[in-house]
């Protein structure tokens, strides 16, 4: 009885490395070639095997990649980073699949802390997301209210939340290392306006600007309001780009009191609580992480100036797919 008409998996493994040894029957023989396990080359494009195109293997225990290029057994079809298992077939290899029962985890790496640091390629990857916070602007301060005749109020408008940017790539797109920036939020500034945040990047691939700071009203008597700090414009590169909430406006009410400005939210983070006072006086709330924007201070009569809060600090996500 023939098994050719078989629907067995097994059996169709059997078949396809069979025929692949009938069309190599002209070379020498592969007696006492051992089995090898390898990864496909990080550099490979999946679309050139329709095409013809075979991959290069970096075989274990071998520092640099193939070469020669592999065939692989009707209907696997290999991905770049793949872990597979080589068995020989006359003068060459033939790729029959990958030994890994079940996908891996997700590798997710959270680069927050504020600087510079590097990301490295795990092996085996296959599709990365990428994910940028910028951080906020911090908050307007109130200016000194102190003066000898007159009751003068003064207030900060609130920052804006930093912008937000996300892409996904497949990982034979991108460089092996890859440098991260996570930047710290705007400083609040006594009696005047707020530093802006700064931009949050992955190498040139995805990058996220920060949120501006908050401006201050001049101590008066006269009620004032003025804007917040500006999220339009926001230089975001990526797939997805959210830029941040602009900041509340800071109010002077005359000599009634003044109201510090809300900081506005980002994708990541909520902005700084807006705070209110007749007669005493509030420095802002910082932002929230990742990228709030941070609250403006406000002052009553005869007070020294205060700040606004800072704006939060930005972060990268990394997550690899297997």
């Amino acid at each position: 009885m023939t098994s050719q008409g078989s629907g067995d998996p097994g059996h169709d493994f059997l078949r396809a490395i069979a025929s692949f040894a009938e069309n190599n029957s002209d070379k020498p023989a592969a007696a006492n070639k051992p089995i090898k396990m390898g990864m496909v080359d990080y550099d490979y494009n999946p679309t050139d095997f329709l095409g013809g195109i075979n991959p290069r293997i970096l075989f274990d225990g071998e520092a640099t990649v193939s070469e020669k290029r592999y065939p692989a057994m009707a209907g696997y079809y290999p991905l770049p980073g793949a872990r597979v298992v080589l068995v020989p077939i006359g003068t060459t290899y033939l790729i029959i699949g990958s030994p890994q029962t079940r996908p891996l985890d997700p590798k997710v790496e959270v680069f927050s802390g504020v600087g510079s640091d590097t990301w490295n390629k795990p092996l085996g990857a296959r599709s990365i997301r990428v994910q940028v916070q910028g951080s906020g602007g911090a908050g307007g301060g109130a200016p000194t209210t102190v003066h000898a005749t007159e009751l003068r109020t003064s207030a900060g408008s609130g920052g804006a939340g930093g912008g937000y940017g996300e892409s996904w790539f497949s990982a034979n797109t991108l460089a092996d290392s890859v440098t991260v920036t996570v930047p710290a939020g705007g400083v609040g500034v006594s009696g005047t306006g707020g530093g802006s945040g700064s931009t949050a990047s992955f190498g040139s691939y995805v990058s996220a600007a920060g949120g501006g700071g908050g401006g201050s009203l001049a101590a008066l008597t006269t009620p004032q309001a003025n804007p917040g700090g500006q999220a339009s414009g926001q230089a975001i590169t990526a797939d997805l780009a959210i830029p941040g909430q602009g900041g509340s406006s800071g109010a002077r009410l005359g000599t009634n009191g003044a109201i510090g400005g809300q900081g506005g939210s980002s994708h990541l983070g909520g902005g700084g609580r807006g705070l209110g006072i007749q007669t005493g006086s509030n420095v802002g709330v910082p932002g929230g992480t990742y990228g709030g924007g941070g609250s403006g201070g406000c002052l009553g009569p005869n007070l020294a100036a205060v700040v606004g809060g800072d704006g939060g600090q930005g972060v990268v996500i990394v997550t690899t797919y297997f």
